[in-house]
C-alpha cells in the first residue's frame, strides 16, 4: 500500500511550521513568559502613575512579543522564495519502504528509520529527520488523504515518536 500526493510549499505553510517549531521549544516559551512579565510590570508602573517607565516597558513588551513572529514571517517568505526545490510542486509517495520525494526527474527516498518524530499542527503534518530538517505536509493540500497519510506514518514509526491529532 502507498499514499501519493502533491505539495506546493507556500510562505504561509512555512510560517505556520516555524511558529509551531519556535513556540513549542524552551526559547519560544520563555520569550512569551518574559514578555508577559514585562507587560505586568508595565501595568503596575502605569497604575502607580509612572507613565515614562510604563511606556518604556510597553515598548519592550511589544518588541519581545511581536518581533519574533514578524521576523519568522520574513524568514519563511524568504526561505520559500529562495529555495529552488520549492519553486515547483513536490510529489510525495509514502510506502512501506519509506517516504519518496519526486520532482521532475529527481527522486529521493528516505526509509522510515530516517525520521525521528512526527507531529501534527493545526495546518500541517510534520516529519522531523533531525532538529533542523523536516518534511512538511500541509493539511489543506493533503485533503482527503489525511487519514491514510496519518495511518501510514503511525504504522511505520514507533508510537512514542508519533504525535498526530485529528486523524480524520
Amino acid at each position: 500500500m502507498s499514499v501519493r500526493f502533491e505539495i506546493r510549499m507556500t510562505p504561509r505553510t512555512m510560517y505556520s511550521f516555524m511558529l509551531h517549531h519556535n513556540y513549542t521549544h524552551l526559547p519560544g516559551i520563555l520569550s512569551v513568559v518574559f514578555g508577559t512579565v514585562i507587560l505586568a510590570m508595565g501595568l503596575k508602573q502605569a497604575e502607580s502613575g509612572k507613565a515614562a517607565s510604563a511606556v518604556l516597558l510597553f515598548f519592550i513588551t511589544v518588541f519581545v512579543l511581536a518581533y519574533p513572529p514578524v521576523m519568522l514571517w520574513i524568514r519563511a517568505k524568504r526561505q520559500v522564495e529562495n529555495t529552488p526545490i520549492f519553486k515547483q510542486a513536490l510529489c510525495y509517495e509514502l510506502s512501506d519502504s519509506g517516504v519518496k520525494v519526486i520532482q521532475e526527474d529527481r527522486v529521493n527516498e528516505n526509509p522510515w528509520q530516517d525520521f525521528q518524530r512526527a507531529v501534527s499542527t493545526e495546518q500541517a503534518l510534520v516529519l522531523y529527520m533531525d532538529k533542523s530538517r523536516a518534511v512538511i505536509f500541509p493539511r489543506a493540500q493533503i485533503g482527503e488523504r489525511w487519514a491514510a497519510v496519518a495511518e501510514m506514518i503511525s504504522t511505520h514509526m514507533p508510537p512514542d515518536k508519533v504525535r498526530i491529532r485529528q486523524v480524520n
